[in-house]
C-alpha cells in the first residue's frame, strides 16, 4: 500500500473562510514534495509584489494550477513552467498568469 494525498490550495479561516481547491487527487507521497515545490516556485516567481500564496492561487484558474504541477508529476527538473502575463484582467483589477503553450 502506498500513502496518497489530495493536493489542495487556497482555503482560509476566520474572516476569510474558504475551502481549498483541489489541484490533484490521490498523489502518492513521493510525488507530493515536487508538486508543492512547483507551486511555491511559480508563486515566488510570478506573484504581484508581496502577494501572498492564498491570494495568488485564488486568481489562478484550475487549469493553470494543474499545469504547474504536471512537470513535477512527470519528474522533470524544470519545476517552473514558462509563463506570460495575460492581457485581460480578471475583473478585480489584477492580471492572471497563464501558461504558454
Amino acid at each position: 500500500m502506498v500513502e496518497g494525498y489530495d493536493l489542495l490550495v487556497g482555503g482560509g479561516a476566520g474572516a476569510h473562510q474558504a475551502l481549498g481547491r483541489l489541484v490533484r487527487k490521490a498523489v502518492p507521497f513521493p510525488g507530493l514534495p515536487p508538486m508543492v515545490l512547483a507551486l511555491l516556485s511559480a508563486w515566488m516567481n510570478h506573484r504581484d509584489g508581496e502577494e501572498d500564496f492564498q491570494t495568488w492561487t485564488a486568481r489562478q484558474s484550475d487549469v493553470v494550477l494543474s499545469t504547474i504541477v504536471i512537470p513535477a508529476k512527470a519528474g522533470t527538473q524544470d519545476l517552473d513552467p514558462c509563463f506570460r502575463r495575460d492581457d485581460e484582467e480578471r475583473g478585480d483589477g489584477r492580471r492572471a498568469v497563464v501558461a504558454l503553450p
